[in-house]
Parts: C-alpha cells; structure tokens; sequence
C-alpha cells in the first residue's frame, strides 16, 4: 500500500540493480532512522511508502550512477519485509477485551477477531474506534453480515481503541421467513430493514397478517394489569403499497404466517 505510514519498527530492503549493485536490509530505528552502509543515515519514519521510495532515490542519487539520468540506467527497487506491530485496546462487550498486538496493515475486522470477537451482549451496530481521545468511525457490522460490504472499515494506528457498544435492541424474526432470528435495529429502523437484513421474505409468506408480539414500556406499565405483553397484527401488504415502515422495538416478536393452501 503505496499509503502505508513508514514508522519504527518496519524493515525495509532496497536493491540497487543496472549499471550499479546493491543489496541491503534496514530496520527503522526508534529515532525513525534507517542506516544505509557507506552512505550514511535516512530519516524514513513518517514518509507515506510511496513517498519514501521517490526520496530514497533522490537520496542514493547522489552515489549511483544512472538512477536519476535519463535514460534510466541504474534501477531502485524498495520493498517492506516486515511490519512493525501496533498496539491497541478493546473495550467492552469483546470476548477478550484489554490490550492486543496486531500487525500494521490491522483493521477493525482484523482486531475484533484478535479479541475474539463479540460477545451475544454486543452491539453489531455501533463499534467505535478512538484515536487521541477523538471519536473518527462508528462501524456498522450489518452491511459487512448481510451484504459482504464494509467500506467504512479503517487501517488501525498505534494505541487506538476500539469500544463495543451494548446491544441496542433484540428483535425476534420467525416464521414463514428466509434467515429467522434475533436481530438489532436501531431506534429509526422497523419493519421493513429487518425484512432486508433477513434476506427478504419468501414467496410463500403472508402479508395480510403479520403478529406482532410487543412487551410495554416500563413508563406504561400499570399495576393493576396482569400482562405487560401484548399482540397486535399489521397488513404489510398496506404497508408495502402505502411505501410506509412499522416502527419495532427492543424486545419485540415478529412473526410471518403461511399463505393459505387449498
């Protein structure tokens, strides 16, 4: 990755070829200094890999014949054996939370499977990575799941964290549907994204009738009543046609029913 933020720790070999020879290994130093023998020491640390190849050339320009002429007659050739590691934190509901040591190309995905992934009281919605005290990614799990895509997954820095949320809600998917199971919507999504996030319904699913199994709200709740649970039936059908969505929350059953045979 021509991005890729040269920092202590990384090894690098260069090999000089054409009309001049040459072959070495360098580690970065911790002053972020590589040593070139008979040529003296190379500021590399904080050069993105792109950048540190153009001066590196530059810089054994001065000794190589043939390296900057044009015609090119002598050749530069970099490359990165070995990435330093990085150290970063996982907080919350991970299996393993604490500190973990991943390689320097690590992502997100690449952490969370270090800390052995996320426990059932994590949220696969919210998972929020720090660096220097700022907040710069909330990622949601959902699109990498249902679809394979993850475009808001980032390369991780040293001493980043990276915090799973609680759960935010538990909504329970069965019947006459593709994927049942126990899904997480957050508080604008309903009906319809966990439709989409199941793989949508099949063809033999009802939508004249769908149950809706709903436990009251703790500022609703009334002594005097027996049940804090209740049923209630929509018309998805309606719905669809009227391109409005059915609201769910934490702790609700949704159940899809068979069409009717003969």
């Amino acid at each position: 990755d021509e991005g890729y933020i040269i920092a202590p720790g990384d090894m690098l070999r260069m090999v000089v070829f054409g009309d001049n020879a040459m072959q070495i290994e360098a580690k970065v130093d911790l002053n972020g200094n590589i040593t070139i023998p008979n040529f003296g020491v190379f500021m590399a640390a904080g050069n993105s890999f792109g950048t540190l190849k153009s001066r590196l050339k530059v810089y054994l320009g001065k000794y190589f014949s043939g390296l900057l002429t044009s015609p090119q007659r002598t050749f530069l050739d970099v490359s990165l054996t070995q990435i330093r590691p990085v150290a970063i934190t996982v907080l919350g509901e991970a299996s393993t939370p604490g500190p973990h040591l991943v390689n320097g190309f690590a992502t997100v995905l690449n952490a969370l499977y270090a800390a052995g992934g996320i426990k059932t009281s994590g949220s696969l919605r919210s998972i929020k990575v720090y660096r220097n005290n700022q907040l710069i990614k909330e990622i949601d799990l959902y699109n990498y799941i249902t679809s394979g895509k993850l475009d808001a997954d980032i390369r991780l820095a040293n001493n980043d964290i990276i915090f799973i949320s609680p759960r935010i809600s538990s909504i329970t998917f069965n019947g006459t549907v593709k994927q049942a199971g126990i899904y997480e919507l957050k508080k604008s999504e309903g009906l319809n994204e966990l439709i989409k996030f199941s793989g949508g319904l099949p063809a033999n699913a009802s939508l004249n009738n769908v149950n809706i199994q709903r436990i009251t709200p703790f500022e609703n709740r009334d002594q005097k009543k027996v049940f804090d649970r209740f049923l209630t039936s929509i018309n998805y059908g309606v719905l669809l046609k009227s391109k409005k969505n059915f609201i769910l929350e934490n702790g609700d059953a949704v159940n899809f029913s068979e069409v009717l045979t003969k």
